[in-house]
C-alpha cells in the first residue's frame, strides 16, 4: 500500500485546519441551487452527512479501505478526507461535491478529478519548495484557497485591478 508522502500529508492537514478555523460548511449552492433551472440542486452536506453515516466506526480506518478509487489521500484517515472534501476543497473553489463527482457514485473517475489530483501533486511539490527559500517560515503553506480564492479558475489578478 503506497502511503501520502509526509509533505502532501502536512498540505491537506493544513488545508483543513484553516479551513476548519472559517465559519462551519453549510450546504453548497450548486448550479441550479438558484432555480435557475440549469441543474437539479444538490445538498453538498446533506451527501457529506449521509457519507459520514455510511463510514461510520470507521472514521479513523484509512481512506483506501473505507472508500473505493482512492488515489491522493491513502492513509488518510476517512472522516479527514471528507473534512478535506468539505471545508477544504469545496470551500477553496466555491464548488459542492458535484462540481467534480457524479452523485452517489463518488469512486466514478471524472476528468476535474484527474486534475484535482495532478493539481494536488503540484501544490505537494510546491510546499516543499517553499521552504528551500531561505527565511520563510515553518508554517508556510501553499493550498488551493492561494490560487484559487473561492473560483474554480485560479486567480491571475488582483481583485479590483485592470
Amino acid at each position: 500500500m503506497r502511503s501520502l508522502s509526509p509533505c502532501l500529508f502536512r498540505w491537506f492537514t493544513m488545508v483543513g485546519l484553516s479551513a476548519l478555523g472559517l465559519a462551519a460548511a453549510t450546504a453548497a449552492a450548486e448550479p441550479g441551487a438558484a432555480g435557475d433551472g440549469s441543474k437539479p440542486v444538490f445538498d453538498s452536506a446533506a451527501a457529506v452527512a449521509e457519507l459520514r453515516m455510511t463510514i461510520a466506526g470507521h472514521e479513523n480506518d484509512p481512506a483506501e479501505t473505507v472508500f473505493k478509487n482512492i488515489l491522493t489521500f491513502k492513509s488518510v484517515p476517512a472522516g479527514r478526507v471528507l473534512e478535506i472534501m468539505e471545508s477544504g476543497m469545496n470551500r477553496a473553489l466555491g464548488v459542492g461535491c458535484t462540481h467534480c463527482h457524479e452523485a452517489g457514485k463518488w469512486d466514478v473517475d471524472t476528468e476535474k478529478k484527474r486534475i484535482t489530483r495532478e493539481m494536488s501533486k503540484m501544490t505537494a511539490e510546491l510546499n516543499v519548495r517553499v521552504h528551500l527559500i531561505d527565511g520563510i517560515g515553518d508554517d508556510a503553506a501553499i493550498n488551493c484557497t492561494t490560487c484559487h480564492r473561492g473560483e474554480t479558475t485560479p486567480a491571475l489578478e488582483l481583485a479590483g485591478s485592470h
